[in-house]
């Protein structure tokens, strides 16, 4: 971990704590909402039903919407994929996903005699900015 000395007076405690108390109650308005939201969808529509539903209660109009998530259990799919007829195959869409501790290694390499060639592939990189992370502890905790 870097550690990076702040500019002065640019970020004071209040302002941590103004943060921290927020990120608290968003987490937990997240968690009252889903359960709100999951009450009144499975009252309205009880079953499994998947689908759009509408209803009009008390002059407001209400859609309720039930999806099933469908996801692919790695491990099985590893076991029986050789087993796969073709219909099963085309059932199934294979992700390019970047192996990030791969490719940290081989840019590593850029300049040196093992450097690998990887202008194809950052070809099909696009890279942007990923929201900042924050967290807030006192320094009694790092010494």
């Amino acid at each position: 971990m870097t550690k990076a000395k702040a500019k002065k007076n640019v970020v004071d405690s209040a302002l941590l704590s103004e943060w921290q108390e927020i990120q608290t109650q968003m987490k937990e308005l997240k968690e009252k909402e889903m359960a709100l939201r999951i009450k009144i969808c499975d009252t309205l529509v009880p079953d499994d039903n998947a689908g759009t539903f509408k209803f009009k209660i008390d002059n407001l109009d209400v859609k309720v919407v039930k999806k099933f998530n469908y996801n692919i259990l790695k491990k099985d799919y590893n076991d029986l994929k050789d087993a796969f007829n073709s219909a099963e195959n085309e059932c199934i869409r294979l992700n390019p996903e970047l192996n990030m501790k791969t490719y940290n290694a081989y840019v590593a390499l850029a300049g040196t005699e093992e450097e690998m060639d990887l202008d194809n592939l950052h070809q099909c990189i696009d890279i942007k900015p990923a929201a900042p992370t924050l967290s807030i502890g006192s320094s009694d905790e790092d010494e």
